[in-house]
């Protein structure tokens, strides 16, 4: 399964596959885990390459099936 999303970031991306209910169980942008119903298990955490000043928000969505990653 490949799903492509241009010119929104990596959080909306997350928030438009998982939905609104889902995606208020994030409290924290800096670093985060939840499980979710079916035990599918949500990550949320930053990112930064060496020498480079800016953070790279990266959301992983992870199930029994699949496994989907959202970067900006």
């Amino acid at each position: 399964m490949t799903l492509e999303i241009h010119g929104i970031s990596a959080i909306d991306a997350l928030r438009i596959y998982v939905g609104d209910e889902l995606f208020a169980r994030l409290r924290s942008r800096r670093h985060l885990y939840t499980a979710l119903p079916g035990g599918a298990l949500l990550l949320m955490f930053h990112v930064q390459r060496a020498g480079a000043g800016r953070q790279w928000p990266v959301c992983v969505y992870l199930d029994r099936e699949k496994m989907l990653l959202f970067t900006d």
